[in-house]
């Protein structure tokens, strides 16, 4: 597929590459605004960045990021996705008090109907947290950035420790345990941040918040004004121990209930293996 890159602002790093706003020509989609990853290249793609990549060909689905293609520069492998004017939803809460009521059903929707589709499809994303959920123009959430992803096809990593501390389920620190519950516990730290607007374990030092949450429990201070809906999901999407934390599918099945209302016009639910759609009668 031939394609031509311009390159305009940065959106954001980490620690398997840098990501820009681009405009970018190709054959088969003309030219269109699009997210460029940048990832340094020494002339032969490793085995994360092939896997990264097998990643996003291969998911399909309205809240996670679209895949457009893998271009090949001197020094770098770019990988284009669509773009997301809105950018990541971390930024998007820095300078709100409070997210009015039906972006946050709609995006906490969004949110639990793209992890169930990774759970459905073995994938645990291992790095899911509020930077990697980026809000496209017309205000749909989409999980992204699948560097550090794996397959669900082994309950044990070496690579545990990848990741961002003040996301991580505990076990990710202590036993080595590869499994999609602790996307849910990085769910549960993503609604939080939604109902708060705040920093998970603001001012404290990523080695502090390894420690407090795996051995002393430790977790953000839920609002006084959280719906109780809410505040028991998150209390048990980040239960200390896995087993207690809920199936991601009942997940979305107990906020379709709920937010029923306000989720109007939405695809709500994959729990009977199609979506239906939410209307009012």
């Amino acid at each position: 597929m031939g394609a031509n890159l311009t390159y305009h602002e940065r959106l954001g790093s980490g620690a398997s590459g840098e990501v820009f706003r681009v405009t970018w020509k190709s054959k088969e989609f003309g030219t269109i605004e699009a997210a460029a990853k940048k990832i340094r290249f020494d002339g032969q793609l490793t085995a994360q960045q092939k896997s990264e990549i097998e990643f996003l060909k291969r998911l399909d689905h309205k809240n996670i990021v679209k895949y457009y293609d893998t271009i090949l520069e001197t020094e770098h492998v770019v990988i284009v996705t669509e773009f997301a004017a809105k950018g990541s939803l971390y930024d998007y809460l820095k300078d709100k008090d409070k997210l009015p009521e039906h972006l946050l059903h709609r995006w906490i929707f969004h949110l639990a109907r793209g992890v169930n589709y990774l759970k459905k499809h073995h994938v645990a994303h291992h790095d899911l947290k509020s930077h990697n959920c980026i809000l496209t123009a017309d205000d749909v959430l989409k999980i992204c950035d699948f560097g550090i992803a794996k397959e669900l096809t082994s309950t044990k990593t070496t690579e545990s420790t990848k990741g961002s501390a003040r996301w991580m389920a505990p076990e990710r620190f202590t036993d080595l345990q590869l499994s999609p519950k602790a996307d849910i516990f990085a769910f549960g730290v993503i609604v939080w941040e939604m109902v708060s607007c705040e920093i998970p374990y603001k001012g404290m030092q990523a080695e502090t918040v390894i420690f407090q949450v795996s051995v002393n429990g430790l977790r953000p201070t839920i609002p006084d004004d959280c719906p109780q809906f809410l505040r028991e999901l998150i209390e048990r999407c980040w239960h200390q121990d896995r087993t207690q934390r809920p199936e991601s599918l009942e997940i979305l099945r107990s906020v379709s209930r709920e937010y029923r209302t306000t989720l109007v016009g939405e695809d709500v639910t994959e729990a009977d293996g199609k979506y239906m759609n939410c209307h009012k009668s």
